[in-house]
């Protein structure tokens, strides 16, 4: 049986557009973009785990605003639970430390980004959060 692995991921919009990390060389699905989180730690909420991780990868204070939507992804190596929260950056600019990159997509080209395949389980429904045009953050 694999072992589940929890999971915090923001979505963060600017401009009409989604920010995206790239996954560092070397690691799991090296390369492959994603939004932005990581591994809750033993204790701690998931609004706690998007602040840290987004301090830690991209250098920002940042808050979750809500609750967006939650997947159960089996890879052939684990299962990984995202819990996906719409998030604000309060301070700072993003930059990428703990990662290879980081880009800003518009919702009509993030199909033709190499996203995970956890990730890409919620675009029907986060391309309704922010049709093309609409202005967010």
């Amino acid at each position: 049986m694999k072992p589940v692995i929890t999971v915090c991921a923001a979505i963060i919009t600017q401009n009409s557009k989604f920010l995206l990390a790239q996954r560092p060389e070397g690691a799991h699905l090296e390369l492959q973009w994603e939004f932005p989180g990581g591994k809750i730690m033993p204790g701690e909420t998931p609004e706690h785990c998007i602040q840290r991780e987004l301090k830690e990868e991209l250098g920002v204070d940042a808050e979750a605003v809500k609750y967006f939507d939650s997947v159960l992804f089996a890879y052939p190596e684990k299962k990984v639970k995202i819990s996906f929260y719409v998030c604000k950056i309060k301070r700072g600019n993003p930059r990428p430390l703990q990662c290879a990159s980081i880009a800003w997509v518009k919702p009509e080209e993030i199909n033709i980004t190499d996203l995970v395949p956890a990730d890409r389980v919620i675009l029907p429904k986060l391309l309704h959060l922010m049709p093309p045009g609409n202005q967010s953050r």
